[in-house]
C-alpha cells in the first residue's frame, strides 16, 4: 500500500491512446476492454506491485517488446500470458475485430466451451438460428477469437473436429464510454478531447454504445427513402423520415473506382450535407450496420439540422480510397 502510494505520478498519468494501443498488442483487448482494464488497475490502491529491483532485472527484455512496467504488472497477473497467441499479432486490426458467428456443436457444444477456447474474459451470449441441420445455437465471436479457437482446435491431438465459423460482413460499433473514441475528424488524445487528470471526469461521451433512439447521419444510398424503407425491412406503406441536416470533421471521397462513397475524416471547416435519420432500435441499427458491411466503422459525430445540433453516429469509410 506504502509502496503504491509513494509512486503517484504513474496513477496519474494520462490514459493515451498509446498505452491502450500497447495492451491491445500485448493482450490481444479491444480498445474499450484495455481502457477501462487500465483504469481499474490505476485506480486500485492495493495492487500488487514488482519492486524496483525486480523491475530492474526485466527492464530490458521488456521495453523492447513495447512492454513498460504498468503492462509486465498486468502479464504477471495473467499468469505471464502476454500474447494470446503469434499467430494472432499477424492479424491487422480490421481482421482482429471481423465478426463471426460460430455455431455450438462438437467440442465446442456451450457458450462456456467457446470461452475456455478462445481465451474470452466473459461467456459469449448465445442466439438461436437454423443451420443446415435445422434449429441451431450459436454465439458471436471476432476475428482474434476465432483464431485462438481455430489454434485451440489444432492442438487437441486426436480430435476430428471443424468448428463451423460463418463471417458476418457488419460495420464495426465500438464507441469507448471514457473519451470521445471514436468521433469523426477528431483525436480523442488531444488534450481539449479528454481530462487534464485521471481522476477528473471525461468528457460527455454522446451516444452511448447501447443507446436508443440514437440519431444517424446519412449520406448516399441510404438517404433515399425507398431505400432505407427496404434495408430496415419497414412494413409495406410506412416511409421513413429523413431531416435535411449537415456535419462538420468530415469529407466525400470514393471508394471501388468510383462506385462507392466513403465519408473520411476532414479539416474541422469542412462540411458534408446528407440527411439526419432518428434509428430506434438496436434491431434497425444492426440492419444499417449489415448494410454497411465492414468497409465502414460507427463513429461519433455532431449533426445539424434548421438551428438545432443533436449527438449522433454516422459511416466512416476505413478502407484506401480512390
Amino acid at each position: 500500500m506504502a509502496a503504491n502510494a509513494a509512486q503517484p505520478e504513474e496513477i496519474s498519468d494520462e490514459l493515451s491512446l498509446k498505452t491502450i494501443k500497447q495492451w491491445q498488442q500485448l493482450f490481444g483487448y479491444s480498445h474499450m476492454e484495455a481502457a477501462e482494464l487500465i483504469k481499474e488497475r490505476r485506480a486500485d490502491f492495493t495492487r500488487k506491485r514488482v519492486s524496483d529491483s525486480h523491475w530492474a532485472l526485466v527492464q530490458s527484455q521488456m521495453e523492447p517488446q513495447w512492454c513498460d512496467r504498468e503492462a509486465y504488472e498486468h502479464m504477471l497477473e495473467l499468469g505471464g500470458k502476454a500474447k494470446k497467441s503469434t499467430a494472432q499479432a499477424k492479424l491487422s486490426p480490421a481482421q482482429a475485430r471481423a465478426v463471426y458467428i460460430l455455431k455450438l456443436e462438437g467440442a465446442l457444444d456451450t457458450p462456456a466451451k467457446v470461452e475456455a477456447a478462445g481465451g474470452l474474459r466473459k461467456i459469449p451470449q448465445v442466439f438461436q438460428g437454423t443451420g443446415d441441420d435445422g434449429d441451431a445455437a450459436f454465439c458471436q465471436v471476432d476475428g482474434a477469437t476465432k483464431l485462438e479457437i481455430e489454434s485451440w482446435v489444432l492442438g487437441k491431438k486426436g480430435l476430428n473436429f471443424k468448428p463451423t465459423f460463418v463471417r458476418i460482413t457488419k460495420a464495426f460499433k465500438e464507441l469507448s464510454p471514457g473519451s470521445l473514441y471514436p468521433t469523426l475528424g477528431q483525436d480523442a488524445t488531444l488534450p481539449h478531447h479528454r481530462p487534464l487528470h485521471l481522476f477528473e471526469a471525461a468528457p460527455t461521451a454522446l451516444p452511448a454504445q447501447d443507446q436508443y433512439p440514437v440519431w444517424y447521419f446519412f449520406y448516399g444510398t441510404l438517404a433515399d427513402v425507398t431505400k432505407l424503407a427496404s434495408v430496415l425491412s419497414l412494413p409495406e406503406g410506412s416511409t421513413p423520415l429523413l431531416h435535411p441536416a449537415t456535419i462538420t470533421n468530415g469529407k466525400m471521397q470514393t471508394w471501388g473506382a468510383g462506385k462507392y462513397n466513403a465519408l473520411v475524416d476532414g479539416p474541422e471547416e469542412s462540411r458534408v450535407t446528407g440527411s439526419a435519420f432518428l434509428v430506434m432500435t438496436k434491431e434497425h441499427e444492426d440492419f444499417l450496420r449489415l448494410y454497411e458491411t465492414d468497409a465502414y466503422e460507427v463513429v461519433r459525430c455532431t449533426i445539424s439540422m434548421d438551428s438545432a445540433q443533436v449527438p449522433g453516429c454516422t459511416f466512416r469509410y476505413i478502407g484506401m480510397t480512390d
